[in-house]
């Protein structure tokens, strides 16, 4: 596999780790509860990386 390959790979891993966390998150506390701050602390990222990836 090629670099571009991976970091694919690696982006969409971390991009299906967001979801998740988000789906648990609105499982757990509700809709509401899902904010970008809460999410990113959630997956221990900042906010910015989220806005990166959506």
């Amino acid at each position: 596999m090629g670099t571009q390959d991976r970091r694919a790979r690696e982006r969409a891993e971390r991009r299906d780790r967001v979801v998740e966390a988000a789906r648990d998150l609105a499982e757990r506390d509700g809709w509401s509860a899902v904010t970008t701050r809460r999410l990113a602390d959630e997956i221990e990222y900042t906010p910015p990386v989220l806005y990166q990836h959506f």
